[in-house]
């Protein structure tokens, strides 16, 4: 007679046969950093509704309403992709979402720091929140946040689950220093003040 399979996931009482397979932490998170990083996004086209201002002056760009708008619609989906998996026992397809989706908001993060970057060396105007504002998903803290997913992400390996997290946020927190060191090369190489 075959054994019983064990269920997977967090169980509240050992005698119930209930067993939790939602999200777990790391995707709570992350889908709270998607609604923070949409609301930074919503706060940054704000900011260019005022009129005489260099964030109004720089949402004229061409390349701003794509970015933003393709930003408003990744943090939505990522949002209910969390929100979706509540409902059912399938984790990888929610899992590989989250993952494109992280990789995504980085590159569209960074693809707007460099045309803004290289706009603002030729404008009328001084941007002086740049990394942060005004650009989508809160700047490099949004990319850092979508870095640090995808590093936790990453398989524990052979090593002890303390060691593994250990590893991860020293991964995580190199993670975030490579992006803002990134930041002031490009800085320097367009001649950003």
């Amino acid at each position: 007679m075959a054994e019983a399979e064990e269920p997977r996931g967090v169980t509240l009482d050992p005698s119930v046969a209930w067993v939790y397979r939602g999200p777990g932490w790391r995707e709570w998170l992350m889908g709270l950093g998607a609604t923070a990083m949409g609301a930074g996004t919503l706060a940054a086209e704000r900011a260019m509704d005022n009129l005489q201002s260099a964030a109004a002056y720089y949402g004229e760009n061409s390349f701003v309403a794509p970015l933003h708008g393709a930003s408003l619609v990744w943090h939505g989906l990522m949002l209910l992709s969390v929100l979706g998996w509540m409902g059912t026992r399938r984790d990888q397809p929610f899992l590989t979402f989250l993952r494109v989706g992280a990789g995504l908001v980085i590159v569209n993060v960074w693809v707007e720091l460099v045309l803004a970057a290289q706009s603002a060396v030729q404008a009328d105007y001084l941007m002086t929140r740049l990394p942060i504002e005004p650009i989508n998903s809160g700047g490099l803290w949004g990319a850092a946040a979508c870095g640090v997913y995808l590093i936790l992400r990453l398989p524990a390996g052979r090593l002890g689950r303390i060691w593994s997290l250990g590893l991860k946020l020293m991964l995580a927190a190199a993670s975030v220093a490579l992006q803002f060191m990134l930041w002031q090369g490009l800085r320097s190489v367009v001649g950003l003040p």
